[in-house]
């Protein structure tokens, strides 16, 4: 079954480059809805995942919109990205409109890299191939699943345009982005979800949920800066991204060298996590993540 479904996936990443985007997109979004009616059990999760959301929590029908919402953006997504390899870099950079890169800009300025956070939210990989289109070097930590076959397949079509990958659950893979950051390149980490590793639990969306420890333990090792980022389709031609700023320690860490780490990545999770949860609060039907952020 996994060879047909092989086959098929490079026929389309061969046949969809070709056809018109608003054509692929619009049969994607059918897909997406023919996946929310029939996948009941990451449904539920999605469901209780955007439950979390205060805007949503008391409103059944816009909850239920969100959730069909987040499988029609899944498929969007990955419509794209299947149309990565086979497209000029240009036409990319048309479909996004990127706010306040300044800030990265400065903060490569100082020298010791760029660590930016991200939630799974909106047109992720059009996103970092922008990035890799216009010059910054991007280093990103993935999980890697099983079918291998598959999980290579989708790595090669992210690759395709200059980004560098690695696992996100072996000291090969920290070492490769701490020499990333080294040589004052980005490390990209999504921080809405704990895989491997260490993990913190602090509130997001008003709930203890446990999320990685790593953004915040790279950037006190490296030096690093540490920002949040994330984008988000304003139409489905059209996506936006965005730069925004983090606390890089507690305000006592200047006055008083001696201070605990463990109280300044306490700090710095819960900063992450209020980020997280704002950009997520603000696009629900785009979190794309299809299975539990918190336990049953």
């Amino acid at each position: 079954m996994m060879r047909y479904q092989l086959f098929l996936l490079r026929l389309l990443a061969k046949l969809l480059p070709k056809l018109p985007r608003r054509l692929v997109l619009w049969g994607a979004a059918l897909a997406g809805i023919l996946a929310w009616l029939l996948a009941g059990r990451a449904r539920a999760a999605v469901q209780a995942n955007l439950a979390h959301i205060p805007a949503l929590a008391a409103q059944p029908r816009q909850l239920r919109c969100a959730v069909r919402g987040v499988f029609i953006h899944t498929a969007l997504n990955y419509a794209d990205l299947l149309r990565v390899p086979g497209i000029a870099p240009t036409q990319i950079q048309d479909s996004i409109t990127v706010l306040r890169l300044d800030l990265a800009n400065a903060a490569l300025e100082r020298g010791k890299g760029l660590v930016l956070v991200t939630p799974h939210l909106g047109n992720f990989d059009y996103a970092i191939q922008w990035m890799s289109w216009h010059g910054y070097r991007v280093t990103i930590p993935v999980e890697r699943i099983e079918p291998r076959e598959m999980f290579e397949f989708f790595l090669s079509l992210r690759r395709a345009k200059g980004i560098t990958f690695v696992p996100a659950d072996t000291r090969e893979g920290l070492r490769a982005m701490l020499r990333a950051l080294a040589q004052n390149e980005i490390v990209l980490i999504t921080a809405d979800r704990h895989i491997y590793g260490r993990g913190a639990t602090v509130d997001l969306l008003g709930t203890p949920a446990t999320l990685p420890v790593g953004p915040a333990l790279l950037a006190q090792r490296s030096g690093a800066v540490l920002l949040g980022t994330g984008c988000w389709r304003e139409t489905w031609l059209q996506t936006f991204g965005a730069f925004y700023p983090l606390p890089q320690l507690p305000p006592a860490v200047d006055a008083v060298p001696d201070t605990n780490r463990a109280d300044t990545e306490t700090y710095m999770m819960r900063q992450i996590a209020q980020f997280l949860g704002d950009l997520i609060s603000a696009h629900p039907e785009q979190w794309v993540v299809l299975t539990r952020i918190w336990p049953t």
